[in-house]
């Protein structure tokens, strides 16, 4: 007879292993909208963003501000609306801003399918801009095109 395996004990999660307060957000596009998009407000209307925090509830580009950790990882990965769209793509390929709220760490390869950042700056609770480009592949279409937003984030405590 074979033994059965308790689902309370299976699968082994490593020892250490402990919810994070790093952050993840994600840039949600509708990849068929978009790629007819002829402005920046069009562009803003086809993306929301949303993050592991709960104080975000998948935003327009526009509403939309991440309250990231000092010292602790942000992530960003770009996700497809349409889960009906599966050879879609959504891949970003920079973060940027003009303060020093967040460090790119450069030495976490990706692929483009998200960036890695750390938040550095002194905590000040204002909200700071930066720009992040993304990249839609619309498969259907056989086409892709470049974007770019500009989001807002806080440092917390």
């Amino acid at each position: 007879m074979s033994q059965q395996k308790d689902p309370i004990k299976d699968p082994k999660i490593p020892p250490g292993t402990y919810p994070t307060s790093d952050t993840i957000i994600t840039l949600y596009v509708d990849t068929k909208r978009i790629m007819s998009a002829q402005s920046q407000t069009e562009v803003i209307s086809c993306v929301t963003f949303d993050d592991n925090r709960d104080d975000n509830n998948r935003a327009p580009a526009t509403d939309f501000v991440s309250k990231v950790y000092k010292n602790r990882f942000i992530t960003w990965v770009g996700a497809v609306e349409n889960p009906k769209a599966h050879k879609d793509q959504v891949l970003i390929y920079d973060i940027s801003n003009n303060s020093s709220m967040v460090e790119r760490q450069p030495f976490v390869r990706c692929a483009n399918t998200h960036q890695v950042g750390l938040a550095i700056d002194e905590l000040n609770y204002n909200d700071e801009e930066y720009t992040i480009s993304f990249w839609v592949w619309n498969d259907k279409m056989g086409e892709g095109r470049g974007f770019m937003l500009d989001p807002r984030i806080r440092i917390n405590h």
